[in-house]
């Protein structure tokens, strides 16, 4: 049987009404590839289901094999 893992996303996509947040992409692409370099099955899920919102100042100095992994 295969390994499994959920990783569940935020859906929320501002902290205020002047204040925009999302996904901290390292958070999720360096837990991502980890998972899947151990063989793991993977399934993402959000609260509101579709693609989960980025926070853009998680963008700095990320390397693009993580901007690939979360679709970025």
């Amino acid at each position: 049987m295969a390994k499994r893992v959920l990783m569940v996303v935020t859906t929320a996509d501002k902290l205020s009404d002047t204040e925009r947040t999302g996904l901290w992409l390292s958070e999720f692409g360096e837990a991502y590839l980890a998972f899947s370099d151990e063989g793991y099955e993977i399934t993402i899920a959000s609260p509101l289901g579709g693609q989960a919102p980025l926070d853009h100042r998680s963008l700095e100095g990320i390397s693009q094999e993580l901007r690939d992994t979360a679709g970025y």
